[in-house]
């Protein structure tokens, strides 16, 4: 019990209605993701599945961004864009793993930066 309850309590509700074919509301305005924070998401889960089921993160970065980056020296590799890039994404993916999803299902001012 914490002061996210009534958050993960709605977000149940909703879920629990989706899956008996129930009526679900769309989505609360606050809580609706942008076409751009749905991507960001999208790419976190990506690279999290891939990172937790052993892939390396050149070969994750080859399939987040569509770029073969298994030609690159290990110099070349740790100066990419792409793989900086890539550890943000990871770090956010983390973050959120971690307990840091309330802040979607919060949404609002709470969610951004």
């Amino acid at each position: 019990m914490d002061g996210d309850l009534m958050v993960r309590l709605n977000s149940i509700r909703r879920f629990r209605r989706l899956l008996t074919g129930r009526p679900v509301r769309p989505i609360p305005s606050l809580q609706a993701l942008s076409a751009s924070e749905r991507h960001r998401a999208a790419l976190m889960l990506r690279a999290w599945d891939g990172a937790e089921s052993g892939a390396s993160r050149r070969d994750i970065a080859g399939v987040l961004f569509r770029t073969d980056f298994s030609g690159l020296s290990a110099a070349e590799w740790k100066s990419a864009s792409e793989r900086r890039q890539l550890a943000r994404i990871l770090a956010e993916a983390r973050a959120l793993v971690g307990g840091e999803y309330l802040t979607l299902l919060r949404g609002g001012q709470h969610r951004r930066r």
